[in-house]
């Protein structure tokens, strides 16, 4: 805890005479007045001027506590890191100044946005590095990307954990992932998505598109599934497989009375 300045004694000035004048003493209310704004502007320097990989990167907060002298920055509140197109938001943060290393607990949320592509990620924890733009954030992790000219071309998923590669640049997603784009969905065990290619490779535990219309269902599997997301393209490689059943009158009226079934639970 830094305490107040008292006042502070310095040796008497002499004029030109040779004679001690007077304001050898100088009071507390003048250095509060003046060490305020220049301590507030010796941190503002250190947060905002840290370099890391050649990438400033910025952190923001309601309040901020300097821990391990001055190693360790722990931000509370609204709490925002920025590195070039990356942006990390969460409840809280810790800082280690030394390693680079930023720890991000509650509502954390990531965003990378590069020309007309912006991608939001929503977990409950969050651990990066600034050193390396590298990451990765877990708990019920739901991804979204859009294009910001065509906010109804929207690529949607889940996954169990989201590493983050080159400061935002590269994804890689693991655990029951799940893709949904339009009437389309594409499970695999693992998926890496390239924001300057705009495209999603699912490979692992047979990969496979489901897409189920009104009176059929469609199934598609494969080594690797290639999604292609702003042209809306799908290329499966290796032991393609497509499974196509069509729907009878029986199962389409079954169907529509369990629609009918869960309006009138819902309203009820």
């Amino acid at each position: 805890m830094i305490k107040p300045v008292q006042s502070l004694e310095f040796p008497p000035i002499k004029d030109g005479r040779g004679s001690p004048q007077k304001g050898g003493r100088v009071q507390s209310k003048t250095i509060k007045k003046w060490s305020m704004p220049f301590l507030t502007l010796l941190l503002s320097y250190s947060l905002t001027h840290c370099l890391y990989a050649g990438e400033p990167a910025t952190i923001t907060g309601d309040r901020m506590k300097i821990l391990s002298k001055g190693d360790i920055m722990e931000f509370i509140g609204n709490v925002k890191l920025v590195q070039k197109n990356l942006k990390i938001t969460a409840n809280k943060m810790i800082s280690n100044e030394k390693t680079g290393a930023v720890s991000g607990k509650g509502d954390v949320v990531i965003r990378y946005s590069s020309g007309t592509t912006t991608t939001y990620a929503w977990a409950k924890t969050a651990e990066y590095n600034k050193n390396s733009g590298d990451g990765v954030i877990s708990g019920d992790v739901k991804v979204k990307r859009v294009l910001s000219d065509d906010t109804t071309n929207a690529v949607n998923l889940t996954c169990g954990e989201l590493e983050i590669f080159e400061f935002g640049e590269r994804l890689h997603t693991v655990n029951n992932v799940r893709i949904f784009q339009n009437q389309v969905e594409a499970q695999g065990a693992e998926a890496f998505y390239n924001h300057k290619i705009d495209e999603i490779l699912l490979l692992g535990g047979t990969p496979k598109i489901i897409r189920k219309g009104e009176k059929e269902y469609i199934e598609c599997t494969g080594d690797k599934i290639y999604v292609g997301n702003s042209k809306e393209t799908i290329t499966i490689t290796g032991s393609v497989k497509t499974r196509i059943v069509i729907k009878n009158k029986e199962d389409l009226e079954r169907e529509e009375m369990m629609k009918t079934d869960e309006g009138t639970d819902s309203n009820g």
